[in-house]
């Protein structure tokens, strides 16, 4: 059974035109282990190695597609985004939006850590750190114990430390409701194709991220 690889990112001088970041990586698909790379940009398109790791996320899901057992949540991830961020399986949004955690918020973070060596109070304080709304860090936090739950059906891990880390949902501010002459007076000012978006949404209850993936 292959093992989850990180490979090898590194930046090659060249004399005549833009240095290149270039992935590096080795295959079992042969039999035999042989190194294979690939220029996954120029300098001047990827200004830094923090940019260049992002632009090799979908390469190491594709590389660890057949793998065993990973060793960190980087690699869960890539497992994760092979086996269950499908069109299959997801819609568009969810996969959107799961990309971005991953790549914002939980991989700068935790990416590096081995599973067992995340901790409940640990995610806990981080998730109240962050500048975010509390919607957006339960959010964030149901993204990560996602993640652990699909470590547990494959029966990597027995427990998921997620699970008992503590969200507050509380809104910041109130709703703002709008009466029904308030409602008529804004599709009034609003074009053919936002005013058929608004009313959509005021009578299904729609969430922006639906409106848009629709549209």
């Amino acid at each position: 059974m292959n093992s989850f690889q990180q490979g090898s990112l590194f930046k090659l001088e060249r004399k005549s035109r833009p240095d290149v970041w270039v992935f590096r990586w080795y295959d079992n698909a042969s039999g035999k282990r042989t190194y294979k790379k690939r220029i996954i940009g120029s300098v001047t398109q990827l200004r830094n190695r923090r940019e260049a790791e992002r632009a090799v996320v979908a390469l190491r899901s594709s590389i660890n597609g057949d793998a065993g057992t990973p060793q960190n949540i980087c690699d869960l991830a890539a497992h994760y985004r092979v086996h269950e961020l499908t069109q299959e399986k997801k819609s568009f949004s969810t996969i959107d939006n799961h990309r971005h955690l991953f790549k914002r918020y939980i991989e700068p973070r935790w990416g590096t850590h081995r599973l067992g060596a995340v901790r409940t109070m640990q995610v806990e304080e981080w998730l109240h750190s962050l500048p975010l709304a509390p919607a957006s860090k339960a959010k964030l936090k149901c993204v990560l114990s996602t993640l652990y739950n699909h470590a547990i059906r494959y029966e990597w891990l027995t427990f998921n430390p997620i699970s008992r880390v503590r969200t507050s949902q509380k809104r910041l501010r109130d709703k703002d409701v709008l009466t029904p002459d308030e409602f008529q007076q804004l599709v009034q000012q609003l074009s053919v194709r936002d005013r058929a978006m608004v009313l959509l949404i005021g009578s299904t209850g729609l969430r922006r991220s639906e409106m848009i993936a629709l549209s």
